[in-house]
Parts: C-alpha cells; structure tokens; sequence
C-alpha cells in the first residue's frame, strides 16, 4: 500500500491530560483509508513517551482495516511495552469465531509478557455470548500463565460488555471470577469478585 502522510487534525487533543501520560496523538493513514500508525503528543504537539513506555505504535491491517500486528517505538526506534513486548502479531478464524496473537521481542523472536504467557488464543461463541481466553506459551500451546491460570471464561450482553468472567487451572477447577451488574446503557452498577477461598465454602460454585 502506498503510505499518506497525512496527519488528523480531530485526532489531536491538548486540552487535557490523558492518564497514559500525553495530551492526544496524531495518526498516519494508508491509501485505504486504514490507520497504520499513530504519534502520541504532549501539550505542545511534539512527540511524547507514555507511561507505557512508547512514543509511538505502528499498525499493520488488511485492505478492511482488520489488525495484522502492532509495534511499539520511541520515535523510530524499536522497543518493549511495560508488559515486555515489541510487536504483538494476531491471526484470525476463517469462520470469524475467534483469533490467537503471538508476542515478539524486538528481533522477532518470541518472548514472555508479564502475566507469564507468549500470547493467547480466543475462542468466541456468539449463540452462548461467551468468549473463552486461553494463555500460550513459547511454542505457541496452551499453557497456565504465571498465576497457573490456564483459561478464562467471559460471558457478554448485547452490548458486548463483560458481564461474567470466571478464571480455571489446569483441572477444569474455577479459580476465581466477578459477576458485574451492567444497565440498559452499558453502564456499571456495581461488581462482586470471589477467589478460591470463597469458592471452596460455598456450593453455588461447584461446575
């Protein structure tokens, strides 16, 4: 794809702070119309590094903008997030029901993120509106992550918000979870975590 340089003015913000660490960004798009990278500006409109670690991301996507891979950088430079991770590649389903993303170091080759996992898989089933989140590890197999939490288990609304998430080990076991109570707007009314020694005295979480 031919590459415009073109900055967007609405994109840029300097009034206030954003809690990432800059005041707006300014993007670069393709001759599709897709966005390929994006600059994170301080108050002035200059280049900024966020709290992240990153001044800048790069994006690759197909001609429908769906996301190939995104890079971190300073400036020009190649570098690691603050969840050690250069480039983060994603794959999708041909049937639209899921996808997987790889995390790369900035030589290309596989590295750990901070939650101990090299990537993850996602299935999603839209009948049952749940998504199932699965850690990878350096070969890319499913794999407990540091907290040896193998997978995850979202439950959505019609909105697409979490309203359900439940956590489990290696045996099938939940581990931990939250219940949220969303109303007719998407709004969060209030939440309820339970951990494994809540879990472990009380039967309405037995599977």
């Amino acid at each position: 794809h031919k590459d415009v340089a073109e900055f967007s003015k609405r994109a840029l913000k300097y009034s206030v702070k954003h809690l990432e660490g800059n005041y707006g960004y300014k993007s670069v798009y393709d001759s599709y119309g897709c966005e390929i990278e994006r600059v994170f500006c301080d108050k002035s409109g200059k280049e900024c590094c966020l709290y992240e670690g990153f001044s800048r991301i790069k994006l690759e996507k197909t001609v429908n903008d769906d996301l190939l891979s995104i890079s971190y950088f300073k400036s020009e430079m190649p570098v690691i997030n603050n969840e050690s991770v250069h480039k983060i590649v994603f794959s999708y389903a041909s049937n639209g029901t899921g996808y997987s993303c790889k995390y790369l170091d900035c030589n290309g080759n596989p590295t750990k993120c901070k939650d101990g996992s090299y990537g993850n898989h996602v299935d999603i089933d839209f009948d049952e509106k749940l998504f199932t989140f699965y850690y990878l590890d350096s070969i890319y197999e499913k794999s407990p992550n540091s907290e040896n939490i193998l997978y995850q288990k979202n439950w959505f609304d019609s909105r697409y918000n979490i309203v359900k998430s439940q956590s489990f080990d290696i045996h099938h076991k939940l581990v931990s979870g939250f219940d949220m109570d969303i109303n007719n707007h998407g709004l969060m009314l209030g939440s309820r975590e339970y951990d494994s020694s809540i879990i472990s005295n009380n039967k309405m979480f037995e599977m």
